[in-house]
């Protein structure tokens, strides 16, 4: 009887349990259709915002600055869209209408937590510099600075602070997160291999702090960086470099009036005397417009793919971890991203592909299936490589046979080295949780590799050899594509991170500048004098995308990291996120780089 009553109980809770969730399931596709309609009629009504004087754009400049917009309605639901940054793409497009625009005198940055990948910020600031050539002006506000909004906001023709704000201006430090205390408190031993003296994507595993190798390669890459700060703040505030090193290391600029006794700041004005400000210096009354309303009336509808322009530069995204098999949204799968590569190669009217790369790496085997792509693509038309924020270890593998590679002053690149990593579980699982395991092996190592038990000594020796295989192949992959020998190519390697402008130094990289640049260069070894930009992969609604988002609960995750995982919480989610994903040896970089 007792059965019966439990059966019936779990039964009406699992119907219950069905029905709401189904009810909610509904709901939010009805309002994510709602989302999706709306999305399409806006971005196909052209009169939406009219621009009948003299104006200003006010472009917001809040979170991340991706490479590409994202298309995704779902993303209304979980990202307010103005607290969000238009995309690299959508700035740059905008820029071009606006300084052809005899209406548009020029663009106010707004700042309010500018929180992006610091080659992104440069690409920014130099697309900034270009559109200042039009004769048109730039100005900058913000609260508080940071010190990579501060970097972006010396484009500007003016910069303008909060009264009671504040301008970081200290130097870089770089931070690496450690879990060995951790780990060997829930009784997890990892097993870890490597060929790469700096490859320390397994330091955080196995030890307290950075290794001597660690350190130094970590110092050469914020000093580079903060180098390219200086220089480049230097040019724009006429302050000498080590005058702006002294300032950093005195911590003499915080508030509002130190930084304008130290020319880092023009003036000091509320939010709200802004517009009458620029309207000022610029002899006229304006009503700022908002940077994405102009774009949505600007932005053409876009070019049908049965139109097959003839003359086509391909400019194929490549952002996220490095995963094999077709990958999930934010990866790098080498399934789905081979199928476009060939769908590129194979399409006539592309003359020419731009491979952007924003990547920290990931599979070993998936990176050389896609340079295996690369290298196909490469007969059929020229394939510039285009590097992002970071494009390194199977980033960098990915890209290193590209007939040229173009990268930032400031991005992460190189870690050509290996490594693999297991993790033995039982002392948590035995001595902790009181599970145990028993097994019968038709052979000796019939159960490797497994987790509820030590690697003995012949399955270390495999597991070392084969790293040691892969790594060498990585080499001598890198040595072909950069004309370089092994031994150079091991010298420049052995994990080590370089910055863009290193990397040039080296030879890692041909070209230090952003994606129009890149695009310049293939357009110059096609032959091309007039041609036209497509994206791929080709961005679409399709709902089955939302299924599948929802019932992995992408939409939870999503929220809980935009509202509360800031900083190195969000960074620790992200190393655990790619701890499940790791199979096979890997190339990439440490879990999270954090440079602030």
């Amino acid at each position: 009887m007792s059965f019966k009553t439990s059966f019936w109980a779990n039964l009406a809770a699992y119907l219950v349990g069905k029905i709401v969730y189904t009810i909610l399931f509904v709901v939010i596709l009805v309002v994510i259709a709602g989302i999706a309609y709306s999305s399409l009629d806006l971005n196909n009504t052209k009169d939406q915002t009219k621009i009948d004087h003299p104006t200003f754009l006010k472009l917001h400049l809040q979170g991340d600055i991706a490479d590409r917009k994202d298309h995704n309605p779902l993303e209304v639901l979980v990202n307010n869209e103005d607290a969000q940054s238009p995309s690299l793409e959508e700035i740059k497009e905008g820029l071009n209408f606006a300084k052809n625009d005899p209406l548009i005198k020029g663009v106010l940055l707004d700042f309010s937590g500018l929180s992006t990948g610091m080659a992104n910020i440069e690409e920014l600031r130099s697309e900034m510099l270009h559109f200042k050539k039009s004769g048109k002006k730039i100005y900058s506000y913000s609260s508080a600075y940071s010190q990579s909004e501060y970097y972006l906001a010396t484009c500007a023709d003016s910069i303008w602070l909060n009264p009671q704000g504040q301008v970081e201006f200290k130097g870089l430090s770089m931070k690496y997160l450690f879990f060995k205390k951790l780990l060997n408190k829930l009784g997890i031993q990892p097993e870890i291999f490597r060929q790469g003296k700096y490859k320390s994507a397994i330091e955080p595993f196995e030890l307290d702090s950075m290794s001597i190798a660690s350190e130094e390669q970590s110092t050469a890459l914020v000093s580079s960086i903060w180098q390219v700060l200086r220089k480049d703040i230097s040019l724009s505030r006429k302050r000498s470099s080590s005058e702006l090193n002294d300032i950093a290391d005195s911590l003499i600029v915080l508030n509002a009036a130190q930084a304008v006794q130290n020319k880092l700041v023009d003036g000091v004005y509320y939010r709200d005397q802004i517009e009458t400000r620029i309207g000022a210096v610029s002899n006229k009354t304006q009503a700022l417009v908002a940077f994405s309303d102009y774009l949505k009336s600007k932005t053409p509808i876009d070019v049908e793919e049965t139109e097959n322009p003839k003359n086509t530069i391909a400019i194929l995204y490549a952002e996220g971890e490095i995963v094999d098999g077709k990958g999930a949204k934010d990866q790098i799968g080498d399934v789905s991203f081979m199928a476009e590569l060939k769908k590129i190669r194979e399409n006539t009217n592309v003359k020419a592909l731009v491979l952007r790369i924003n990547s920290p790496g990931g599979s070993a085997l998936a990176s050389e299936n896609i340079l295996r792509e690369v290298e196909l693509t490469k007969k059929t038309k020229p394939v510039v490589v285009s590097m992002g924020n970071v494009a390194a270890s199977g980033g960098y593998y990915i890209a290193c046979k590209a007939d040229a590679i173009v990268a930032q002053a400031t991005t992460i690149t190189g870690s050509i080295g290996v490594f693999g990593m297991m993790f033995n579980l039982r002392e948590l699982l035995q001595d902790k949780i009181g599970v145990s395991f028993d097994a019968v092996n038709t052979n000796k190592h019939s159960d490797f590799p497994a987790f509820d038990r030590p690697l003995n000594a012949k399955e270390k020796e495999i597991i070392q050899k084969e790293i040691e295989v892969v790594y060498g192949v990585f080499k001598q992959r890198v040595a072909t594509g950069r004309k370089f020998s092994v031994e150079m190519a091991d010298s420049l390697g052995r994990g080590r991170v370089w910055s863009g402008t290193d990397a040039k130094r080296i030879g890692l990289v041909d070209v230090l500048g952003g994606l129009n640049d890149a695009i310049a260069i293939a357009a110059q070894k096609a032959h091309l004098s007039n041609y036209e930009l497509k994206s791929f992969p080709h961005q679409e609604f399709n709902f089955s995308d939302v299924i599948k988002d929802f019932s992995s609960l992408e939409i939870q995750n999503t929220i809980a990291e935009s509202a509360e995982l800031k900083g190195h919480y969000s960074a620790i989610m992200n190393l655990l996120r790619q701890m499940q994903s790791m199979k096979g040896l890997q190339t990439r970089l440490p879990g999270e780089i954090i440079i602030e």
